[in-house]
């Protein structure tokens, strides 16, 4: 059996070795999140460097678009001795649909939103929006602690770029991403938030720094 053909830097053979140690320990690989965290690199693009390198080197392959889609090529499985992953197992007339975590979104202070897969959600139709696209954003700050949205909760976003009064949106401030209860008064907009700690935003509509992402439609908190 071949094995990887090009020889990794000290750098790429750690990365490998730490993709590797994951898939043994816990049948999966790491996101690429954990392993800029493991590795304390500046951002996802360095990540998707040394990913990139150790595909074209032949020790990984990578799958787009989906959370922990990195599998490790035969050569190098066989060499760490890594069985191949189980076949999901599915439940006859249950239907999911994938949805992506896209990154972090403000609810207090608004904060950009960098649109970066973290990991794909498979989830239950039957909970979610019949009709459009959906993502999921991480909420970070307590400005809707009163509309039962708290830090560190998804929420569930139907992209759109229009809502009625009183939705609860993703909107864009002047680049930045937030949270916020969506009440035109107006020419102005306020974006309201659910705790009486912090103040609302308000902004001219015409101005054009500002946009609605979307109508969240959900939220998933885990423990």
């Amino acid at each position: 059996m071949s094995k990887p053909a090009e020889k990794l830097t000290q750098r790429q053979r750690a990365v490998f070795d730490f993709i590797r140690e994951r898939v043994q320990q816990e049948g999966r690989p790491p996101t690429v999140r954990e392993i800029g965290s493991r590795f304390s690199f500046s951002s996802t693009g360095s990540v998707r460097t040394h990913l990139r390198a150790l595909e074209k080197k032949g020790y990984i392959r990578k799958q787009a678009a989906i959370s922990r889609g990195i599998v490790l090529e035969q050569a190098a499985r066989a060499a760490a001795d890594i069985q191949p992953p189980i076949a999901p197992i599915t439940r006859k007339g249950w239907t999911t649909r994938e949805v992506p975590v896209v990154g972090r979104v403000a609810a207090g202070p608004p904060i950009l939103a960098v649109e970066d897969i973290e990991e794909i959600l498979e989830l239950d139709e039957d909970i979610l929006p019949s009709r459009g696209e959906l993502f999921a954003l991480r909420v970070s700050g307590d400005s809707m602690v009163n509309a039962g949205i708290k830090n560190g909760d998804l929420v569930f976003v139907r992209r759109q770029p229009t809502a009625e009064p009183g939705d609860i949106v993703v909107a864009i401030v002047n680049g930045e991403a937030t949270v916020k209860s969506y009440q035109p008064e107006g020419g102005t907009i306020c974006l309201k938030p659910a705790n009486e700690n912090f103040t609302p935003i308000y902004v001219d509509a015409k101005t054009g720094d500002f946009s609605i992402v979307g109508k969240v439609t959900g939220m998933m908190r885990r423990f």
